[in-house]
């Protein structure tokens, strides 16, 4: 029983895992049209793809640890965490990004207590 749990391990680092990837916008839920995703382990990047239609699959991953990275026009950059094999599939929800932040012009602060004594003092 022993020599065949050793082989099943030993049969799962042969084969590799796979991980597919939905890519979402939040809140829509519809694939986005296009994405780029890096998929990193031990700070090496082993994937680096860009794709169109939102969904992605990457084969032959040695089993482990992976961070995975999305990214898209318009919206927020999402890191999150996947173990190969036990997870196989990936629902990543983008969210748009924030426009920012329009100048508004300040409106003028109190005079400087300093100037307004000299032109008491000075007229």
């Amino acid at each position: 029983m022993r020599s065949a749990m050793v082989f099943v391990g030993l049969f799962q680092f042969m084969i590799g895992g796979h991980l597919d990837i939905w890519i979402t916008g939040a809140g829509s839920h519809q694939p986005l049209p296009s994405a780029h995703v890096r998929l990193v382990k031990l700070g090496v990047t082993v994937e680096d793809v860009s794709r169109l239609e939102g969904r992605m699959q990457f084969s032959n991953l040695t089993p482990g640890r992976y961070t995975l990275i999305v990214d898209a026009p318009g919206y927020e950059t999402n890191y999150s965490d996947v173990s190969v094999p036990e997870d196989f599939v990936a629902m990543v929800d983008l969210r748009p990004r924030q426009a920012p932040a329009q100048d508004v012009p300040q409106p003028p602060g109190p005079a400087n207590p300093i100037r307004r004594l000299l032109r008491k003092l000075f007229g």
